[in-house]
């Protein structure tokens, strides 16, 4: 069938391994055909917002890309919240789909979609990223732009939409309580990841082992992302070279945001530590399969996702996500000294590395695969989008061939 994502409410990176990247290249693996409507706003140099030009293209995983102007709304500023683009109601009629997921709860298009979702019969899913981590800092934001502009808009588009499907228990209350979506609308609704073969995974381990002069002795601890403060990396920094063992090696990948150059000193005063600068999605993946532990002892990032599904044991903080994803099997820390308590426990045997990797990727394999993952769409559409979608595919393929 043909299914469109509609990347309206936030940015839109190519080479990331956010959602709507690798959920999309599933629905291209599972055979659909796919496309991605999305804003022209990109992290620039992953770090700041930017624009790239509207237009079109076919990204590498052979997706097509549309990429859609804000409507001006008397500045820059004010478009970017305001978020109304132009052409989406007839990029929608042109491409005719079967299947429409639209990222993000925080968008006036959400109006023009879920109306082109009703009035076509379109099986319509709207997916909510915004809690109060990340979103309605401060009371502006939250009572006015969230509490009310984004909230009628997201009620006026909810009778067109199956489910309003949330990424986490934060953004799951986030939407129950600041924009009154009623409970009945609401389903957890995961980031995952990739589960790769194990023929897979021992290629990429050994090679990506070999490039980086990793012996198998050695214990192999990664941190990633777009680093501030609420991410610990001073901490995690601080806390790794405080326990001496030469077997451990720590990778950072990402960029810093704060503390910039405390955090270099710290890197350089500890030759087990290696910071690799920026990692595409490609990269990250494999680094995480060349890993065995990723540390994330502040803020919640995906990479923590991926990092289950290449195979890694993660410590992270004990967020109601990640003990839902992890529960009695997960190792938590909320201060250095817990983390480092982790690291002599690794140092002296005492925690078996090996078996606490075999227990988060079960895990994995239950909650986080995109396959699975994906299925939950499909789901929803077998009676009526998925076989309609198949039939005039089926007819569009017999056009073509003659």
């Amino acid at each position: 069938m043909k299914i469109v994502h509609c990347c309206l409410s936030n940015t839109y990176n190519e080479g990331y391994t956010y959602q709507e990247n690798l959920l999309s290249i599933q629905n291209k693996q599972d055979g659909h055909e796919v496309w991605i409507v999305a804003s022209t706003e990109i992290y620039k140099d992953n770090k700041y917002i930017g624009y790239v030009e509207p237009g079109s293209y076919i990204n590498t995983a052979g997706i097509n890309v549309i990429r859609v102007p804000y409507i001006k709304v008397i500045n820059n500023s004010i478009s970017h919240k305001f978020r109304a683009y132009k052409g989406v109601r007839s990029i929608l009629d042109t491409i005719g789909p079967h299947l429409i997921v639209f990222h993000g709860i925080a968008a006036w298009e959400l109006k023009s979609v879920s109306k082109y979702a009703a009035d076509n019969g379109i099986v319509f899913y709207i997916d909510n990223h915004a809690s109060l981590i990340n979103s309605g800092h401060g009371w502006f934001s939250k009572n006015i732009l969230h509490g009310i502009f984004y909230r009628h808009v997201l009620l006026r588009a909810l009778p067109a939409a199956e489910k309003v499907l949330c990424i986490g228990t934060d953004e799951y209350d986030f939407a129950r309580t600041v924009y009154k979506v009623p409970t009945a609308k609401l389903e957890l609704w995961p980031l995952g990841g990739n589960i790769q073969t194990d023929e897979e995974y021992y290629r990429i381990r050994e090679r990506r082992r070999h490039q980086l002069d990793v012996n198998d002795n050695t214990i192999v601890f990664m941190h990633s992302g777009k680093m501030n403060k609420d991410k610990k990396t001073k901490e995690l920094l601080q806390t790794f070279s405080s326990v001496k063992d030469e077997r451990f090696a720590l990778l950072i990948a990402g960029e810093f945001l704060e503390n910039t150059e405390e955090i270099h000193d710290l890197i350089r005063q500890d030759l087990r530590i290696r910071y690799l600068g920026w990692a595409s999605g490609e990269e990250l993946l494999e680094l995480l399969a060349a890993a065995d532990v990723y540390l994330q002892p502040g803020s919640m990032s995906a990479t923590m996702q991926n990092a289950m599904c290449c195979r890694c044991a993660v410590v992270v903080q004990p967020t109601d996500i990640y003990q839902y994803f992890l529960e009695e099997t997960g190792v938590y820390v909320q201060t250095q000294a817990e983390l480092e308590q982790f690291l002599l426990d690794v140092s002296c045997g005492k925690v078996e590395i090996s078996k606490l990797k075999q227990l988060h990727f079960n895990r994995a394999k239950k909650l986080l695969d995109y396959r699975n993952i994906a299925k939950r769409l499909y789901g929803e559409s077998e009676s009526n989008a998925y076989q309609k979608g198949k039939a005039e595919l089926e007819a569009d393929k017999g056009d073509s061939s003659r």
